[in-house]
């Protein structure tokens, strides 16, 4: 029997298709998108942050439910931003080239929660987060 590979982190799937396609966190910013929350924040607004907090899991397919961060220093702008991510995994079956050849494919999305700010511990940022649930499959 063959052995199928792990499902890719999600965080790293996302990071790819975020840095890829929208505005603002596209190649010239690498650093805009990731898993923890830089210490250097101030500096490389806009910033998101995505994590999976859960989600079923069989050997064809992984639906995880993700958080998503958007920071930026005004909330209109992180509101724009967790919009504009909303609307891109909602536009269609996305797919992502990662390391080794491996083509990972968004067959499905359902936004759990839509953008609501939580507050930060900083005055002068605002954060906007929205969750998701994703279906992978092979």
């Amino acid at each position: 029997m063959t052995e199928l590979a792990p499902f890719p982190a999600i965080e790293d799937v996302l990071r790819r298709l975020f840095q890829r396609d929208i505005a603002g966190l596209d190649g010239a910013a690498p650093n805009r998108v990731g898993s923890a929350v830089p210490g250097n924040l101030k500096d490389v607004l806009p910033f998101v942050r995505v994590g999976r907090v859960s989600g079923p899991q069989t050997a064809l397919e992984d639906r995880p439910v993700v958080d998503v961060e958007c920071y930026a220093t005004t909330l209109t702008l992180a509101r724009q931003l967790d919009a504009s991510i909303t609307t891109y995994l909602h536009a269609g079956r996305r797919q992502a080239d990662l390391a080794g050849n491996v083509l990972v494919v968004i067959d499905a999305v359902r936004t759990e929660t839509t953008g609501r700010e939580i507050p930060w511990d900083d005055p002068e940022i605002r954060r906007v987060a929205s969750t998701h649930t994703l279906t992978i499959r092979r």
